[in-house]
């Protein structure tokens, strides 16, 4: 059991980014129930979860070139959710006719940090399950938000947005593969 731990979980001393292998999960030689689970392994498969709901509200959006969706978590309660798009009362066209991003578009970690500003909810230590990784602006409203934990599954091409959280000292919690199986 302990090593299939170490082969889940593996900490760097060189960061708090966590890599998971989560391709290990969709093996059913290793379902276990939760009772039997460590609380690693408890951990890491509500992030698995919480990843595949984040996947699944990406769909919402009406960006063609890339589809992303957030979670914001508190104690195992979803506090809020977003998914990149333009701004409410605005078109659902998240790209110009040269297929280009327009500027004004928000991503999904942005919608759900400002919907939660909204509400009567605080994000202070809570979770931000995003299926990419921050950009550098997002990250910045992640740092101010009181978000402990950032749980992601796609690296996004630039990642000064990790950099910074990391140097904030925020867990960073990188999930690569998701499986798909619902049990996990």
């Amino acid at each position: 059991m302990a090593e299939l731990v170490d082969a889940l979980v593996s900490n760097t001393s060189d960061s708090n980014i966590v890599p998971v292998r989560s391709r290990l999960w969709a093996q059913s030689s290793i379902r276990m129930s939760e009772n039997t689970k460590t609380n690693g392994e408890k951990q890491l498969a509500i992030d698995i979860r919480y990843l595949r709901m984040a996947r699944i509200w990406a769909s919402n959006s009406y960006c063609i070139r890339k589809k992303v969706g957030a979670l914001l978590v508190n104690d195992k309660m979803i506090i809020s959710d977003g998914y990149n798009g333009t701004p409410s009362g605005f078109e659902n066209e998240c790209e110009d006719e040269n297929k280009d991003t327009k500027s004004y578009v928000l991503h999904a970690e942005a919608n759900a940090i400002t919907k939660v500003a909204k509400s009567n909810n605080s994000s202070e230590g809570s979770t931000l399950y995003i299926t990419t990784s921050p950009c550098m602006e997002c990250s910045k409203l992640i740092i101010q938000s009181g978000i402990q934990r950032v749980v992601y599954s796609e690296k996004y091409r630039i990642t000064n947005g990790l950099d910074l959280l990391d140097r904030a000292g925020i867990e960073l919690v990188h999930i690569p593969e998701i499986p798909d199986d619902p049990s996990l």
